[in-house]
């Protein structure tokens, strides 16, 4: 029942802040599951001062800052949409729903009926090829697009919009100051304080205040390090990413040319 009425709230929200809220003092911060969206959401609300709403929870009442996976839409105001390295991302939400099954019978009777077997992280290695051709073809809890079309969608309304800023999750973790700096100077308009971005990305730093959490949010939070697939990705599952995501990860940066995969040991 929970899950119905947070998927009724997130439907609700959307439709608002898309068709009525151009003046709200609402900011969606708008990610394909994994893409680090939470960690920037967090750091953006401590330094606007406003509350961080997750998006599983009930209609949106007050000035503040939301993490959701809503499909990229024109209609939002002040919007960051945040993206990542596909491949990272798949990598990530192989973790993560893995992590999910084994608290959420849901999730573990889908994968279960879908793959004919459990998620095990300890087995990402023989399962990772069978998890994506599944999630590339019909991914399912999370996002009602494909990482592919969400980054697409989001760089094409940040490239006509004054409105809307796009992030890339690498360049965040690089640079989290110049990230906020981008962020609030072009949304809001206000004079960027350095002194306080300082403190609020000391709090929120990689392997400080996230970290601390860990292990009281098993299911969410990993290491977020970038390049983490090279260490997962075989050939089978690095031509299954060029067939699906290969267009876009050329597009957005993330790859010079498609024979990257020639690089991926057998």
């Amino acid at each position: 029942m929970s899950a119905i009425l947070s998927s009724l709230a997130s439907r609700a929200n959307s439709h608002l802040l898309k068709h009525y809220d151009a003046d709200s003092a609402i900011v969606p911060v708008i990610e394909f599951p994994k893409s680090g969206g939470t960690w920037f959401a967090k750091m953006l609300a401590a330094y606007l001062d406003l509350p961080f709403i997750d998006r599983n929870i009930g209609p949106l009442v007050i000035p503040s800052v939301i993490r959701t996976h809503w499909e990229p839409h024109p209609g939002y105001s002040k919007a960051v949409y945040v993206v990542r390295d596909g491949r990272d991302t798949l990598v990530s939400l192989f973790h993560h729903r893995a992590r999910s099954a084994r608290n959420d019978r849901r999730v573990a009777t889908y994968y279960k009926r879908s793959l004919g077997f459990d998620l095990d992280e300890e087995k990402i290695q023989e399962q990772f090829t069978s998890f994506l051709q599944l999630e590339l073809d019909k991914g399912k809890f999370g996002s009602q697009v494909s990482w592919a079309t969400h980054s697409s969608k989001a760089r094409e309304i940040c490239s006509h919009s004054n409105d809307s800023v796009l992030m890339k999750y690498e360049d965040i973790r690089s640079n989290p100051e110049k990230a906020l700096c981008k962020t609030v100077e072009k949304l809001f308009e206000i004079e960027f304080d350095a002194a306080r971005a300082a403190a609020v990305i000391e709090l929120f730093k990689s392997g400080n205040n996230l970290k601390q959490r860990v292990n009281a949010e098993k299911t969410f939070f990993r290491s977020g390090r970038t390049g983490d697939w090279k260490s997962v990705v075989d050939a089978d599952c690095a031509s299954l990413i060029n067939m699906h995501l290969g267009d876009e990860l050329l597009a957005s940066g993330y790859i010079s040319s498609r024979d990257w995969q020639k690089e991926v040991a057998p």
